[in-house]
């Protein structure tokens, strides 16, 4: 049975899956790691550990020979257990972050919340609406990363949260997995981060079910969050090695 961790970091091997795949890109996992040799799109990891015991090996040395040979930007490894040391190896962390997890039967709403109109992307005109607002939050373009064709994905899900004018004011993106559902790319407008995360939660189990959520946050947003019922169950980084760009891939 896999563990709480374990679900987060196979869900989150689905996002990857879905991006590569819209791309027509190649990926492999065996019990270790999930990975890539080839050069991948912007913020997407090369490599993720799946057990805390991997340590650096010939794939990871053909992916740094190829970034060398092919002067990629960069290339970088999501260490899921923050446990490796990639210093000598010319990696820097870029982040810690740590898995989370919420129970379904214990999510604890707040009575009332900001009052946004959450709905699943359907079409490619609300998608580019979805990049646009994406893109207000990052240095890369979403063309970069998401297709269109991404759409015709059964387990991604791009969200929009509209306000009382109807104006996209918050974006997340949801993917399946099993019997959980994953959160990345939460985008909430400024305001009570507690009542943004409580609104989205509570659409998701309108939309999924009663189901269990995933995915990983700074520590100190999760630390926020607990009143809801979420919790974090690991430490996770990235490691990142700079190519002749120096362009920062997660």
């Amino acid at each position: 049975m896999k563990t709480k961790r374990g679900k987060a970091i196979d869900n989150n091997h689905g996002i990857y899956e879905a991006v590569f795949q819209s791309w027509g890109l190649g990926w492999n996992k065996n019990a270790s790691i999930w990975y890539s040799t080839g050069k991948t799109p912007p913020l997407n990891s090369n490599l993720v550990t799946r057990t805390p015991g991997w340590k650096p090996d010939e794939t990871f040395a053909k992916i740094d020979a190829l970034c060398e040979a092919e002067g990629w930007e960069g290339w970088s490894i999501k260490d899921s257990f923050r446990v490796l040391n990639l210093e000598e190896y010319g990696f820097t962390v870029l982040f810690d972050s740590q898995w989370l997890y919420l129970d379904a039967a214990e999510f604890l709403p707040l009575p009332a919340g900001p009052g946004l109109s959450y709905t699943i992307v359907d079409d490619a005109h609300t998608l580019s609406l979805w990049k646009t607002a994406w893109e207000k939050n990052n240095t890369v373009k979403a063309d970069a990363i998401y297709r269109d064709a991404i759409l015709e994905d059964p387990s991604m899900f791009f969200v929009v949260g509209r306000d009382g004018a109807g104006e996209v004011t918050s974006l997340c993106l949801l993917n399946k997995t099993d019997d959980v559902v994953g959160i990345s790319n939460f985008y909430p407008p400024h305001g009570n981060v507690v009542a943004h995360w409580s609104d989205l939660i509570a659409f998701i189990q309108r939309e999924f079910g009663e189901t269990d959520v995933v995915g990983y946050e700074r520590p100190e947003l999760l630390s926020v969050l607990k009143p809801l019922g979420v919790e974090a169950v690991g430490d996770l980084c990235i490691w990142v090695k700079a190519g002749r760009n120096e362009t920062a891939r997660f």
